[in-house]
């Protein structure tokens, strides 16, 4: 799969040469940071996906293409942007850091990624009833690790806000599919089916769907 097709699906060209000895997508997660914030930028290997991971992501979908993806915690933008150059659907990124999703706003115009938008505020209060996909980036982890002296209190507050996205997604309608990368903090729900997974490194990228039945490697 190949992440351009024209013009309006590539990245621009940075001032100055990548590093050497980068393979392909490597190059292009280059490129994508080339257009965020030093301060953003930093975060990139930590927080941001990697477009290996959106590649694979995107090769797993294909066989049924969605309509409607949503990014649950976005950041700047990275996943929606460049998944939209790969596959012809509508991406959604929520983010609750306003900052974030200014900078996503500004990256998406920059290389014309036209089938994205991006909501500030927190994607628990928002419907997800019409999206065919939901992708998940461990969003909540990060609640733990804002204030070092309140560690306990950050933790129960990712446990809660995970253990809210599971009942959301239990509302859910039959087909929808989950995508997780470094999971999602919790057990899915019952009526979701493992479907494939994936490795890179120590990050596991899985594919989930909503059958209605219990998953089999549960029973």
């Amino acid at each position: 799969m190949r992440p351009a097709r024209s013009r309006s699906s590539t990245l621009p060209v940075a001032s100055e040469d990548p590093p050497e000895g980068l393979d392909e997508s490597s190059r292009f997660d280059w490129a994508f940071e080339r257009l965020l914030p030093p301060s953003v930028q930093a975060k990139s290997e930590i927080y941001w996906t990697p477009v290996a991971v959106i590649r694979k992501a995107m090769e797993m979908l294909a066989p049924q293409p969605p309509r409607y993806v949503l990014d649950v915690g976005s950041g700047p933008g990275k996943f929606c942007i460049l998944a939209s150059l790969m596959l012809d659907a509508q991406f959604v990124g929520i983010e609750r850091k306003r900052r974030l999703v200014t900078i996503a706003q500004h990256a998406a115009r920059e290389v014309n990624a036209s089938r994205t938008r991006f909501i500030c505020g927190n994607a628990l209060n928002h419907d997800w009833s019409g999206f065919d996909v939901i992708y998940f980036y461990n969003p909540f982890q990060e609640l733990s690790w804002e204030d070092p002296s309140r560690a306990e209190d950050g933790y129960e507050l990712y446990q809660r806000y995970a253990l809210a996205a599971k009942r959301k997604l239990a509302t859910l309608a039959v087909g929808t599919r989950v995508l997780l990368y470094h999971g999602l903090g919790c057990e899915m729900p019952d009526g979701y089916s493992y479907v494939k997974a994936h490795s890179f490194g120590l990050g596991h990228l899985e594919l989930w769907i909503r059958t209605g039945e219990l998953d089999a490697r549960a029973a």
